[in-house]
């Protein structure tokens, strides 16, 4: 074992915790310089007075003066000139605050994520890159598209509903099922401030279960609820370190500022992977080499061979609960009244799913006198509302996070808006009205 019982790192791969540093020492270093690579390379891939309106109003405008296009231009540029700076800052925060000694391994994948907002990547090109997209050594790029593996089941063009990649977000997910390795650690910079609507989310509640997977996205199947998104705010420089099998994910940046960070993997022992994903990151780099200055020499852990203990590996997972509707023989129409039954049927704070000829639209009763109807699909991915968390005032999508309200059934991204109903309570019987109270 790389670390000792006592460390950080212990602590994060036995309780599945979290830890932020603030951007002092050697990782201000680190952040002030990718922040200033940044710079650079908006003024080399657009120009000189981009960089200047960037220095005036911060990197979370990029998107003003930067077509989306252009951010894996933007990431070939900071990403070769910082990459071995990048890992010995890695290799260093190990040591000395995560507490690891002897070899362990860092992922040879490093990601600069840009995050646009959702209302201006969702107009960029197809052949835009999706924001967790990151950059390998030529070496293992090379050996990884030789060898790149397919899966018939996987469909993230799907899942995204077609949308350009520069508009794609995570949903909850644990690392393990999308290919990364088993007990690592993953580092994520703020190379600018998160806000809530942009940020990443925890849904720690899960952690030490054993949610299932959907294999069309390798993302949390449909069946399992969850709590209220724990964003996660990061000021500019700021270093988040946290166990990737907590579920977490992406919030879509509904926001109108761009989210800029970079993010690595270490491993304080040899990578293992799950049997269940179709694919892995193999490449990896030795922090004894890495300290020895010996960036070239990358290690292939091929997936086959270095699958993990099986104790660890989810061979029964937890069972979704699926969401069972009510069928109504009828269509929703405006400003018409449909009967779906008696008051019995709603408890007091259960979502209730009903399946009209026409909709499928949720029901919740917050108490005896308040009452929400509202699509069950988000807007977004058409992602099943019926996991996400209400309080009666807002109900999140557990796909993207956002919140929506259920006053106007609006959210902070104009384009997304949740479709409202009445409800009318009459003889102890609940109808439904089609028409948008907001």
């Amino acid at each position: 074992m790389g670390y000792t019982t006592g460390s950080l790192a212990s602590s994060i791969l036995r309780n599945g915790t979290y830890a932020t540093f603030p951007a002092a020492g050697f990782l201000k270093e680190t952040s002030d310089r990718i922040y200033e690579l940044v710079l650079e390379g908006i003024s080399e891939v657009v120009s000189p007075d981009a960089r200047s309106y960037l220095e005036e109003h911060s990197l979370t405008q990029m998107h003003e003066v930067m077509p989306a296009e252009k951010i894996g231009d933007l990431r070939n540029y900071v990403m070769e000139r910082y990459r071995r700076n990048l890992f010995d800052t890695v290799c260093r925060f190990a040591r000395e605050s995560l507490g690891l000694a002897g070899e362990f391994y860092v992922d040879d994948y490093a990601i600069l994520r840009v995050n646009y907002p959702y209302e201006i990547a969702k107009l960029a090109s197809m052949n835009t890159e999706n924001p967790g997209i990151g950059r390998m050594s030529k070496g293992a790029r090379s050996h990884f598209v030789a060898n790149k593996r397919e899966d018939p089941v996987y469909d993230p063009k799907g899942y995204q509903r077609n949308l350009p990649p520069a508009a794609w977000a995570h949903g909850p997910h644990q690392d393990t099922w999308t290919g990364h390795s088993r007990d690592g650690i993953n580092l994520w910079w703020a190379v600018e401030k998160t806000i809530p609507e942009n940020s990443m989310v925890f849904y720690p509640g899960y952690w030490g279960h054993k949610p299932q997977p959907d294999p069309r996205s390798l993302y949390l199947h449909s069946g399992y609820p969850l709590s209220e998104p724990k964003t996660m705010q990061l000021a500019r420089g700021e270093l988040l370190v946290f166990n990737p099998e907590i579920l977490h994910g992406t919030h879509l940046n509904v926001s109108k500022k761009t989210r800029v960070a970079v993010s690595l993997r270490i491993n304080p022992e040899r990578p293992t992977f799950s049997r269940h994903c179709f694919y892995a990151r193999e490449y990896w780099q030795s922090s004894t080499n890495i300290e020895a200055g010996k960036f070239d020499e990358i290690i292939h852990f091929e997936r086959t061979q270095n699958f993990m203990d099986p104790a660890k590996d989810h061979n029964e997972f937890d069972e979704p609960m699926p969401h069972k509707p009510i069928e109504v023989a009828a269509r929703i129409e405006p400003g018409a009244a449909v009967p779906c039954g008696p008051v019995s049927r709603f408890p007091f704070g259960e979502k209730v799913l009903l399946k009209f000829e026409n909709a499928s639209i949720i029901v919740v009763r917050s108490d005896e006198k308040n009452w929400n109807a509202f699509d069950s699909e988000c807007p977004h991915l058409g992602v099943s509302l019926m996991d996400g968390c209400s309080d009666g005032e807002k109900v999140y999508c557990p796909g993207c996070a956002v919140k929506f309200s259920l006053s106007d059934g609006c959210c902070m991204a104009p384009s997304l808006r949740l479709g409202l109903y009445g409800v009318k309570v009459e003889d102890s019987v609940v109808s439904i009205v089609g028409e948008h109270p907001g």
